[in-house]
């Protein structure tokens, strides 16, 4: 149908944020598998994140580079975003999906990690956002056994993580190498 255009910008990230709507839209609408399309969003709401944080890290980010051309960096923004939300839609279809792998879809999101400032974590000061969020939205809940030194402990667990430029068949590898700053060339706006 008409809407196979708009996920082929999804999917070669080339879309924008009204594409990712529409695709939305359409997926909620005329899905034969409702239930599945409902808890797609529900967990994507329960690990939320931002898209304007993570458009404006790529204007911002000068570790390799700022993306000047706003429609370049709205894509790539996007393109995170896109690539979080769809892995959660994958791993929902398998009947031996667990809260675990859940969670892991979203520890590993570029999306999160530049949207809870783990990119700001360093050896000599931890940024306490997101191992908080884990404790007290993604998995316990607030007061619920935990301690503040608990939260400290975890948030050191994520120091050094960054959102690194990749070569698009690793894109989803978290340990997958960085591309060398030699050839950001080719991966330039």
């Amino acid at each position: 149908p008409a809407i196979d255009a708009t996920y082929a910008k999804l999917t070669n990230a080339t879309a924008t944020m009204g594409d990712l709507r529409a695709w939305h839209v359409f997926r909620a609408i005329h899905s034969k598998r409702q239930l599945h399309e409902v808890l797609a969003q529900f967990f994507q709401n329960h690990f939320t994140t931002q898209y304007q944080k993570t458009e404006d890290y790529f204007l911002n980010n000068f570790s390799y580079g700022v993306y000047t051309n706003d429609s370049v960096r709205d894509a790539v923004a996007l393109d995170l975003h896109w690539r979080e939300h769809n892995r959660f839609r994958q791993a929902l279809l398998n009947p031996s999906c667990t809260f675990y792998v859940l969670l892991r879809i979203s520890i590993e999101s570029e999306a999160m990690i530049i949207y809870l400032d783990t990119i700001l974590n360093s050896k000599n000061q931890p940024n306490q956002n997101y191992g908080r969020e884990i404790l007290e939205l993604h998995t316990m809940g607030a007061d619920n056994g935990y301690i503040q030194q608990d939260i400290v402990d975890l948030s050191k667990v994520w120091t050094g993580w960054r959102v690194d430029k990749k070569d698009p068949s690793v894109a989803n590898d978290p340990f997958a190498a960085p591309i060398s700053r030699a050839n950001l060339t080719n991966f330039a706006n």
